[in-house]
């Protein structure tokens, strides 16, 4: 199974600059994708951690960052794991934020890096419930209001990543499924809603 477009996104850029002559200076171009990223996460982290801490914890969190043997060994594969980290951590920060301050703009952040989270890997899609359960458990004399932000969120989400298959087939029954009950699907109007989750 093919992982969603993010990974690829990621890693593709420098042969839009570079033009590999052989397998080994491939590899070497595709690595060199994920350091911008790996730097730029890091700075992220510093100025998250700050706003929520302080700065002696926002050190010790980029000290962490830099040094964990996990992270530098992702910093430099080709893999969908190290950018579903970054994307799911930034999600749950910015949606603990939005709990935290309400502010209308978080809703939108929030839905941003939940797309992100979606074309990153397909286990992004555990998110939703995750922040379904914490309206419950943290929220229940907001409920109704949070939850509202929660649809917002999930539905900007569900808009990136139409955006990230350029909106192929969206609302359409794939080629590879043109199956009698496929049809019977995509001819009911409420089951055809769920066409528009995932353009694929």
């Amino acid at each position: 199974t093919l992982h969603p477009p993010l990974l690829y996104y990621a890693h593709g850029w420098p042969f839009l600059f570079m033009n590999p002559q052989n397998s080994l200076d491939t590899l070497y171009t595709a690595r060199i994708a994920i350091l911008p990223i790996f730097i730029g996460f890091g700075i992220a982290l510093f100025l998250i951690t700050k706003k929520i801490a302080n700065e002696i914890a926002a050190f010790i969190a980029i000290s962490l960052y830099a040094t964990n043997i996990e992270i530098l060994a992702h910093s430099r594969l080709v893999t969908a794991d190290y950018l579903q980290a970054i994307t799911i951590f930034l999600a749950v920060i910015s949606f603990y934020l939005y709990l935290k301050s309400k502010k209308a703009k978080l809703i939108i952040i929030t839905g941003l890096m939940l797309g992100l989270a979606f074309i990153s890997k397909y286990s992004g899609l555990l998110l939703i419930p995750l922040f379904a359960i914490t309206i419950l458990l943290v929220s229940l004399k907001n409920f109704f209001k949070n939850f509202k932000a929660l649809v917002v969120m999930v539905f900007l989400g569900i808009v990136i990543v139409h955006a990230s298959y350029f909106f192929k087939e969206t609302g359409q029954i794939p080629k590879s499924y043109k199956l009698p009950i496929s049809q019977n699907i995509y001819d009911n109007k409420y089951s055809r809603i769920m066409l528009y989750i995932f353009p694929r």
